[in-house]
């Protein structure tokens, strides 16, 4: 596995949580992503900054998929 496998898995379940409307979680799970990645480098920093840059309201979801 990459070393930053463990991101990439807290980035799907932030999408899952997201769709399902546990929206706390969802911003959890980015946040970790963001702010405690596996490995300084992981290539799953940007795009979980962008999911809750973008993310304003359940809809914008379909935006990001």
């Amino acid at each position: 596995y990459p070393a930053d496998a463990k991101d990439e898995w807290l980035y799907r379940l932030g999408v899952y949580h997201a769709l399902s409307g546990d929206d706390q979680e969802a911003v959890a799970m980015f946040n970790q992503v963001s702010t405690q990645p596996s490995v300084p480098t992981s290539r799953w920093i940007v795009p979980a900054q962008n999911f809750l840059a973008i993310w304003q309201k359940p809809e914008d979801i379909y935006i990001l998929t």
